[in-house]
């Protein structure tokens, strides 16, 4: 059995990596649009 302790642990770690996954997509989402239509200028199609 998996006791409470490890399962608390293993959790916040999740939570970490939820809330940093979170943080880096709202970050990356507009660089990305940012990046594609900068290109888009350029006639370059990143797709």
């Amino acid at each position: 059995m998996i006791s409470n302790a490890k399962l608390g642990v293993a959790f916040n770690g999740w939570l970490d990596w939820v809330k940093y996954g979170a943080g880096a997509a709202v970050f990356m989402v507009p660089m990305f649009f940012l990046f594609k239509w900068f290109f888009g200028l350029f006639g370059i199609n990143l797709g």
